[in-house]
């Protein structure tokens, strides 16, 4: 997914810190200077780590701001993800159906429900699991609504990594928090059928009381 950067003039770290709070996050932010051509950004990395029901949620995100100029920010995508240990191995992934694939059903594997079978196409390696998955319609038009984002699920060195990624823009908490509750409904859907596992952690990871660092 193409990734862009808009200019704006809050200070991005602010609402991200707000939002942490409000979600009971830890938040971090970290800084590397960056070269860009004649001119020198500093660039920040923003995160959010959110244990939700034994999984951890990442939230990430960049944005430059100009060393010169107090109010220049130009302000990244997000995405979010999750690694879980443990987990029987699992993919999914979907995309948009072109025109021929929804005269001739080509993609193989379905849903079983029409409105979502036309428009969307998948592969899977739990197909009965993913049925039932989507057998929730708010999952279907969670998916199904995503124009500028989408989650994708694989396997890797034994490790099941969720991930959401998005070109929409974060202005604002608001924003941000409404594409942190997309990621989490859909977290919440893959536990209700146990096609993902809770995964404790002993308490030495988890920050106590979840309070937000490097502010």
């Amino acid at each position: 997914m193409k990734r862009k950067s808009v200019l704006v003039n809050i200070n991005p770290k602010y609402f991200w810190q707000e939002t942490a709070d409000e979600i009971e996050g830890t938040f971090r932010l970290s800084k590397q200077v960056q070269n860009a051509g004649v001119m020198v950004y500093d660039h920040y990395h923003l995160s959010i780590e959110k244990y939700f029901q034994e999984i951890k949620l990442e939230l990430h995100s960049t944005f430059l701001k100009s060393p010169t100029i107090n109010d220049e920010f130009y302000l990244n995508s997000l995405r979010i993800t999750t690694d879980l240990e443990n987990q029987n191995e699992f993919y999914f992934y979907y995309w948009e159906k072109g025109l021929f694939e929804k005269l001739f059903r080509l993609n193989g594997q379905y849903s079983e429900y029409r409105d979502f079978d036309k428009k969307i196409g998948f592969k899977t390696n739990r197909s009965r699991d993913i049925q039932e998955f989507l057998a929730d319609k708010e999952i279907r038009e969670l998916i199904l609504n995503q124009k500028i984002s989408i989650f994708n699920i694989q396997t890797e060195n034994d490790v099941v990594k969720i991930k959401y990624q998005t070109s929409q823009i974060i202005w604002d908490k608001k924003t941000l928090l409404t594409e942190y509750h997309k990621y989490e409904k859909f977290i919440n859907g893959l536990l209700k059928i146990n096609l993902i596992k809770p995964q404790p952690v002993t308490a030495k990871f988890i920050p106590t009381g979840c309070k937000n660092h490097n502010r």
